[in-house]
């Protein structure tokens, strides 16, 4: 995992991870999200599409590094398996 970025489009939640395939010739290039941005300059920015209103990103709109998504997928998969089997009351859709 590279990176994330947390977004909200139409109130519902969405972590955008950023990874690379182990064969990808710039698997060695790509060690975090800050390397993505040196390679693809604008592939990170949120963008409108079909009509729809842009999305609002969290933290600012900054992605997130690889440390930070190895932390935080492990919480939000829990937060995901308590709200799909109702241990957890609430809705799948949350402001960011």
């Amino acid at each position: 995992m590279l990176g994330t970025v947390s977004l909200s489009h139409e109130g519902e939640a969405d972590w955008e991870i950023m990874a690379i395939d182990v064969k990808d010739p710039l698997v060695e290039k790509l060690n975090d999200i800050e390397d993505v941005d040196a390679f693809f300059p604008g592939l990170l920015q949120a963008t409108i599409s079909d009509g729809k209103l842009q999305n609002q990103c969290a933290f600012n709109g900054d992605a997130k590094n690889a440390a930070f998504t190895t932390d935080v997928v492990p919480e939000v998969h829990k937060v995901w398996q308590g709200l799909v089997t109702n241990k957890i009351e609430g809705s799948l859709l949350f402001d960011v």
